[in-house]
């Protein structure tokens, strides 16, 4: 076997791999830490009873699923929704500044009912 080929083989496509996935994992927790601060900081009703509990690549970094956990069953869903879709720009702009990276990635926004054990 050549050197060639055992460089093929060797799992350059791993070495990228992990480097993605690195990556990934690296724009999920800027974005998780600034999705917190901002949330944290808005002065918005609707959204003060939701937490961040997590920001996941879909499928990538260029696009990431936001979990938000709504932290007792009074919370207005739709409100929640409609004033995220509101504060998309600014939130984005929040991420922005943040970031490590020349583009920002699309944010999608889960919303998820308390765990087990949080007040209802």
């Amino acid at each position: 076997m050549s050197k060639h080929d055992e460089r093929g083989r060797s799992g350059g496509h791993t070495d990228r791999g992990r480097s993605t996935g690195h990556k990934d994992r690296q724009v999920c927790r800027q974005v998780f830490e600034a999705l917190s601060l901002a949330l944290a900081e808005l002065d918005e009703p609707s959204l003060a009873d939701l937490t961040v509990a997590s920001v996941d690549p879909a499928p990538d970094a260029s696009r990431v699923l936001v979990t938000l956990v709504v932290d007792h069953a009074d919370v207005d869903v739709d409100a929640a929704r409609a004033a995220l879709a509101e504060l998309m720009p600014e939130l984005r702009a929040e991420v922005a500044a943040e970031l490590t990276r020349r583009r920002v990635p699309e944010l999608v926004f889960r919303l998820a009912p308390p765990g087990p054990g949080e007040p209802r």
